[in-house]
This record gives C-alpha cells, sequence and structure tokens, in this order.
C-alpha cells in the first residue's frame, strides 16, 4: 500500500477572483467523488483534501497496477478541474489518514471513517497510535553521499558490506520482496537512524522495495497487539517494518503486560513478510537473547549489523581524531587508558570516554574559572576505593563462607571478562548478594 499527496495549480482566467467554494460545490465534489470511486473499489482511492488557488489530493493504492499520477490526472477531469501544474510525493500512513480528517472538515468527503475503513485504515484511525510512526526516506543522496555517511558516522563493516552487495546488485524491473531481512544491534540512536533510512534509499532505487515508507513499531508498548502487527504488515507490503525489540518480549507468559512475545512475532514476520522489508532492532542484546531471535526466525536469512570494535592503538586514534576536530590536545592519561587496556570499545563508548575528559578539560584547562565546579574521581581512586572494600572485608573476625563466596565470584567475574575480551560466549554474573544470618 503506497500513499500519495497530489499538489494541483488550479488554472485561473484573468480577471477572476479566487472565491471559497460554495456548499453546493462542495456537494458537488463529494458526489462526483464518491462516484468516481465505484470504478476503483479494492484498488485505489483519492479524494480532495483543501481547495484554493492549490488544490491538494490525498491518494493511496492498494493495487500496483494503478498509476498515481494518471489516476489523479483522470479524478481532475471526471471533476471538470483545469490545472497548470500537478506535482506528487509519497507520504507517510499517518499523513493520508490526517488528510482524511481535514478533507471531511472541509466537507469535501461525506465520511472520512468510512473512507478509513475502505482502504484497510480502520483499526489506525481512531485509535491510540503511541506504539508506531510511519516515516518517509528522502532518497535525494547519491550512492557516494550513501559511503560517506557509513565513514562519517562509523557505521560497521557488516552494513557497509550489505549496503555495497545493494548498489552492486542487479536491479529489479519487477519486484520479488527481499532476499533478507536485517538485525541492527546499536546504541545509538542516530546511527540507526542513519542505518535505516540510507539502507531503504538503496534498496528502493535498486527496485527492492516499492515505497520509501517504514513504520516504527515499539513491541514493548501495551498498546501493540499481535492482530494490528498482521494488519502493519499487510499494509507495508512493498514497504519496510521496523521492529524495537527489549528484553521483555522474550520473556513467556503474562508476567510482561504490553510485551509481545517474540516467538509469536516472528511467527507472523514469516508469514506475512515475503514481500516486507524487517528489520529487527536491539541495544545490546546478550548472546543468549540473539540466539533466541536467530532460532525464532530459523530458515529465514538475516543479516546482522554490528559496531566495530576498537582496541589499543585503534581506539587511541579515535580518540585522537575526535579532539583533533576540536583543536584539543588530548590527555596521554586517557590515550594511556586505551592502549593499556584488554578490552575492546565500540566508537559510541569512546565517545563517551572522549565527551567525559572533555566536560573536564573544559572546566579546568579552557576555562579555568570553573575548576572549583569540576567534580571528578580518577580511575586510580575508584580502584584505591574498591580495593579497601576487600581489604576492611579480609580484616573482619570470622565471616569465613562470606569471604570465600566473595573471593569465588570475584573470580568468577574475571574468567567472564577474558571470555567477553577473546569474543567467547559469557553470560554476565549477577552483581548483587543477600548474607543473611547471626551479625
Amino acid at each position: 500500500m503506497k500513499f500519495y499527496e497530489a499538489d494541483v495549480t488550479l488554472r485561473v482566467n484573468e480577471g477572476e477572483k479566487e472565491q471559497e467554494l460554495t456548499t453546493e460545490q462542495r456537494q458537488n465534489i463529494v458526489r462526483k467523488t464518491n462516484a468516481f470511486l465505484q470504478e476503483y473499489e479494492d484498488r485505489a482511492c483519492i479524494f480532495t483534501v483543501s481547495v484554493q488557488k492549490v488544490m491538494e489530493l490525498a491518494i493511496c493504492i492498494l493495487d500496483n497496477d494503478v498509476n498515481e499520477k494518471k489516476l489523479a490526472e483522470k479524478y481532475l477531469a471526471f471533476l471538470d478541474k483545469e490545472y497548470d501544474g500537478l506535482s506528487l510525493r509519497e507520504i507517510s500512513m499517518s499523513a493520508f489518514m490526517s488528510g482524511a480528517r481535514n478533507a471531511y472538515r472541509a466537507h469535501l468527503i461525506a465520511d472520512d471513517d468510512e473512507f478509513m475503513e475502505g482502504v484497510g485504515l480502520g483499526a489506525f484511525y481512531n485509535c491510540h497510535n503511541g506504539y508506531y510512526n510511519d516515516k518517509i526516506v528522502d532518497d535525494k543522496k547519491t550512492v557516494a553521499g550513501l559511503f560517506e555517511d557509513a565513514r562519517k558516522y562509523h557505521l560497521g563493516d557488516s552494513y557497509k558490506e550489505e549496503l555495497k552487495r545493494i548498489v552492486d546488485g542487479k536491479k529489479q524491473s519487477v519486484f520479488l520482496g527481499n532476499p533478507a531481512n536485517y538485525f541492527i544491534i546499536c546504541k545509538s540512536a542516530q546511527m540507526r537512524r542513519v542505518m535505516i533510512r540510507n539502507m531503504i534509499s538503496a534498496l528502493y532505487r535498486r527496485g527492492r522495495l516499492q515505497s520509501k515508507r517504514y513504520t516504527i513499531v515499539d513491541l514493548s508498548d501495551d498498546g501493540c497487539f499481535l492482530e494490528l502487527l498482521e494488519e502493519l504488515y499487510d499494509i507495508n507490503q512493498g514497504a519496510t517494518m521496523y521492529l524495537r525489540i527489549s528484553e521483555s518480549n522474550f520473556h513467556e507468559g503474562d508476567q510482561h503486560r504490553g510485551s509481545l512475545d517474540m516467538k509469536h512475532v516472528c511467527d507472523i514476520v514469516k508469514k506475512k513478510g515475503a514481500k516486507t522489508l524487517t528489520v529487527f532492532v536491539m541495544d545490546t542484546p546478550s548472546d543468549k537473547y540473539r540466539n533466541k531471535l536467530e532460532n525464532y526466525m530459523l530458515g529465514v536469512p538475516m543479516v546482522t549489523f554490528t559496531d566495530n570494535l576498537y582496541r589499543r592503538e585503534a581506539a587511541k586514534n579515535i580518540l585522537l581524531d575526535m579532539a583533533k576536530a576540536e583543536s584539543f590536545t588530548i590527555s596521554e592519561a586517557l590515550l594511556g587508558k586505551t592502549e593499556r587496556s584488554e578490552r575492546s570499545y565500540t566508537y559510541d563508548e569512546l565517545a563517551e570516554l572522549y565527551n567525559s575528559w572533555r566536560a573536564e578539560y573544559m572546566g579546568t584547562d579552557v576555562f579555568p574559572e570553573y575548576k572549583k565546579y569540576v567534580t571528578h574521581i580518577s580511575e586510580e581512586e575508584k580502584q584505591a576505593n574498591r580495593s579497601d572494600a576487600y581489604k576492611r572485608l579480609q580484616e573482619m573476625v570470622g565471616l569465613t563462607q562470606a569471604k570465600k563466596v566473595i573471593d569465588g565470584a570475584i573470580q568468577y567475574f574475571k574468567f567472564q571478562q577474558e571470555y567477553k575480551k577473546r569474543g567467547l560466549v559469557f553470560d554476565r554474573p549477577a552483581m548483587h548478594m543477600c548474607f543473611t544470618g547471626t551479625p
């Protein structure tokens, strides 16, 4: 299903003044619109939103064999409207429904609810829609611009590889659907936004999507139901579904009110998603939940996009580039921290480190008059505090079993950290304990 807005520049004869439509003229538009649509039942819908010097039309295409421009031209001829210009642009489902409300208020359609029911939008027209939001992608960027964005926003290698596959692939003359769905694992909202919009732009140009529209659905919202999700998939054939997931979606049963069960969601994706691109999105899922999703989608190809990881020299160079962009000289202490560390950092984590250093640097070196307002605890101080806590525990009399549990937990945590560094599967241990008994 595709939605369009048409702007029509009406022809005004010399000496004529722009006048408000009379009640009779509005009623005439209503009658003619209803008569015109009888020919396009279940195939398309078009109506007048406003009429002044520029006439605004709203269009919904249900059958891809119907051309939106030819439909608008035929409709204008049926209304006996002469015009000098006609321009169309794709709009969101929300904008189309807003057009119906405006047309009803202007007495240019008889019943907006009936119109929305007729095109299959009745369930979304007068209801809470906080769980979804549909948007249109601006596809004016060149291919070089798409790759420049990937470099500028430090998008991962897996994303760049897929972008290259798309732009190098054969352009589809007939829409067949997509060979794979996507799973974005990324903390940064900005990076996710660039990824999805540029990916849709590239797919649309290669004929792998029919629409530049994508619908963001929060699967953890208590207004989202499986029935509505199915309907959105029907509406979004040829377009994209962007599904935001949280860990609560993987908890079976009713204990997590409002969170759709992920297995049921994946069943819908497999049943309804043959010609609808699906993009799953999570911040940083554990291996447990990532594996669950992949198992639920077994048999359906899925490309996963993850952040690049930077270690030691590579992490240091990222921090140097950030400082260079602002003509700052970054501290050796921060650079040394990443050089000595065995861990890997995402670009977002490095940006967080840099911003933390920058805030202190601004308040102590650039504007020293604000030094007294800077609160900072060094890593050495934090480590000393941790060491003191362990030392105090060891100096306490007794508590043999408690000390043994603590020592075991520390060793276990060190092993898990080592697994993480080496890229092995690990589970984050619980960091909370409760010791009961006599003082």
